[in-house]
């Protein structure tokens, strides 16, 4: 992953509330720009700007902005590496707009935004993205294909604060996965034929997050239970009965 270096002048002067710093990633030098209290116009014109001056942009994190107007991604981030918008009121549909901007997109974090589901499209292009974070943005549906893109790439996958009620299948294709953050939604059992795809395709996997497991009776007998234990899989915690709370089931 890049590499920050201490805070320097932007090259040139830019309307937002911008500052840039240095950012290396496999032996190059660009920028990384952390925007805040910010409209799209704004973000658009200090990106061209930035693009102009010569100096490319790996990243690009924009928080506590409003960004409603942007209707495609400014042109200047082909090379961006690391995406993060916080708060910013961005339309899904910029994304399916400009994803061919995102070919070397390896870490995209979005926080506190308003996407409601994520079709199966949405990722198509991000071919070298291993690092994906979509937490409290209100995903209620994922697209059974929605993945279908990172399968060959993503390594971690945080979908925290959500509104899943049900597992996402969609993940059984991300065959490199590492580590899966489904922390604060209400999932509360898994089943045991979704099970076996998830433990025929996630060989890799170290860590699964869930937090609203029911650990009823007989629930150490089912075939989660016993994946998880058999890979030592941690992370995954008991929300009921009382007396198991946050206990994590690679016991059980």
């Amino acid at each position: 992953m890049g590499q920050l270096m201490a805070t320097s002048k932007c090259p040139v002067s830019l309307e937002g509330e911008c500052q840039c710093k240095e950012y290396v990633d496999e032996n190059k030098v660009g920028l990384k720009v952390e925007c805040s209290q910010t409209t799209a116009k704004k973000l658009f014109n200090d990106i061209d700007s930035l693009t102009k001056s010569s100096k490319q942009i790996f990243g690009l994190q924009v928080r506590d902005s409003d960004l409603r107007d942007l209707r495609d991604l400014p042109p200047g981030l082909h090379s961006v590496h690391e995406l993060i918008l916080d708060n910013t009121g961005i339309d899904l549909q910029v994304f399916r707009e400009s994803n061919e901007l995102l070919k070397v997109l390896k870490i995209f974090r979005v926080y506190q935004e308003n996407f409601t589901e994520i079709p199966e499209d949405f990722f198509f292009g991000m071919d070298e993205l291993k690092n994906l974070a979509l937490n409290d943005i209100g995903i209620a549906y994922i697209s059974k294909d929605a993945f279908t893109y990172l399968e060959d790439s993503l390594k971690e996958l945080e979908l925290r604060e959500n509104k899943l009620r049900n597992f996402p299948i969609a993940v059984q294709v991300l065959s490199h996965l590492e580590s899966l953050d489904l922390y604060g939604n209400e999932i509360k059992t898994v089943p045991d034929d979704l099970t076996f795809y998830l433990e025929s395709s996630l060989k890799r996997l170290k860590r699964l997050t869930l937090n609203y497991i029911n650990c009823t009776c007989d629930f150490g007998k089912t075939d989660f239970a016993t994946w998880i234990r058999s890979y030592a899989i941690k992370g995954v915690t008991c929300k009921t009965p009382n007396r198991l709370f946050g206990k994590d089931i690679s016991w059980y």
